[in-house]
């Protein structure tokens, strides 16, 4: 449910259940690209067992060589594949992220809320100083997205 400083916001519950679900099939898009990684290592590893057992019953190392590249081939083809499917996960939690700071009817508090740059209790000014310096943000400029606001 929407806490009471969201309520305050005057934003619609249905708005944060939207971009919520959204955020939460990317988080399922990373568990997918890490099991696509994880089997890719598992298939290469069984693949190199096989080679390697039917090099020592044959004696033919030129088989241990194949079964090497084939799961060479193999798991390095799982795992890029399992990278590019994490990566379509930062690539939607980007557009996630550009739509609700885009938003026409969030004011920059709630935006930086819903971004995660501030914490409910928190307020809009989030912080006076960044890293030393003093924090050069304006009021109508676009809030950071969760990455870079782990920076402010």
């Amino acid at each position: 449910m929407v806490s009471a400083a969201l309520a305050s916001t005057g934003v619609d519950d249905g708005l944060w259940t939207r971009y919520g679900e959204a955020y939460s099939v990317a988080a399922g898009i990373i568990s997918l690209g890490k099991m696509v990684q994880q089997v890719a290592l598992v298939v290469g590893a069984l693949i190199l067992l096989v080679s390697l057992v039917s090099a020592l019953s044959s004696e033919s190392w030129l088989m241990f060589g194949v079964g090497a590249l084939i799961t060479a081939i193999v798991s390095g083809g799982g795992w890029i594949s399992g990278m590019i499917t994490i990566d379509q996960e930062q690539i939607m939690q980007s557009i996630i992220d550009d739509a609700a700071n885009t938003f026409p009817l969030l004011d920059n508090p709630s935006k930086a809320q819903f971004l995660g740059v501030t914490s409910p209790g928190q307020s809009a000014a989030r912080k006076d100083r960044c890293c030393g310096k003093p924090n050069q943000q304006k009021q109508n400029e676009p809030v950071a997205s969760p990455l870079v606001a782990n920076l402010l």
